[in-house]
């Protein structure tokens, strides 16, 4: 199941009223809506950091790494410039001289 996203806003409210306020983690997680596990991340996170949330979760590397280089991509764009109306099976005549795979919705 994939994990609900929480807006800053409201992760900034867990430490002020845990610390503030004075209510227990219950209490929160019942006002907010969250779960018990993102009340204790957040002030995990403020404690270490002065901030409810991972500053430097947007430094870590997210998504699938590339497979193409700058030069291969340049190769791609320069010949997809001279031949704009190509298909993509025309394409997969240039994985044997660029070495890649280039994968297409069908062969899932």
């Amino acid at each position: 199941m994939a994990r609900w996203r929480v807006s800053r806003d409201l992760k900034m409210r867990i430490p002020y009223l845990y610390y503030t306020e004075k209510l227990p983690v219950k209490k929160i997680k019942r006002y907010l809506g969250v779960q018990k596990s993102l009340v204790y991340r957040c002030l995990k996170f403020y404690r270490e950091y002065g901030v409810p949330y991972d500053p430097y979760a947007s430094i870590k590397p997210q998504g699938r790494p590339r497979l193409l280089l700058e030069p291969e991509l340049q190769m791609l764009k320069t010949f997809l410039q001279h031949r704009p109306c190509m298909y993509l099976d025309e394409l997969t005549l240039f994985e044997v001289v660029l070495q890649i795979e280039i994968h297409t919705f069908d062969e899932e």
